[in-house]
């Protein structure tokens, strides 16, 4: 019987997007991922962009920063290609409700 294991992240991508990086409007993106056996990520090719060159290149930095765990099947590990879609909202307002009313940011 085949055995396969899951693909998965040994590093997940660590992502901090602000108001600012998605000028303040819901953004989604999603790479091609080009993965060694390894799990490492060696090549990427953006499939929607945002519409932000920056916050394209920033997720991509990080994805290439991020691995897989590797793919195994039949106790083998193999490369892969996959596709990351992300999806980033816009976040209300964080600051206190004083400092909102009069202003302090």
């Amino acid at each position: 019987m085949a055995s396969r294991s899951p693909v998965g992240w040994a590093n997940r991508p660590i992502l901090n997007i602000s108001n600012d990086d998605l000028q303040n409007q819901n953004r989604s993106i999603a790479f091609k991922l080009y993965v060694l056996d390894t799990g490492i990520i060696v090549k990427t090719e953006v499939v929607q962009s945002s519409g932000l060159a920056a916050l394209d290149q920033k997720v991509e930095r990080a994805l290439l920063k991020a691995k897989f765990k590797p793919y195994i099947q039949n106790d083998t590990a193999y490369p892969f290609i996959a596709v990351q879609p992300f999806s980033f909202q816009v976040l209300e307002d964080t600051l206190p409700w004083w400092k909102r009313f009069f202003g302090l940011h």
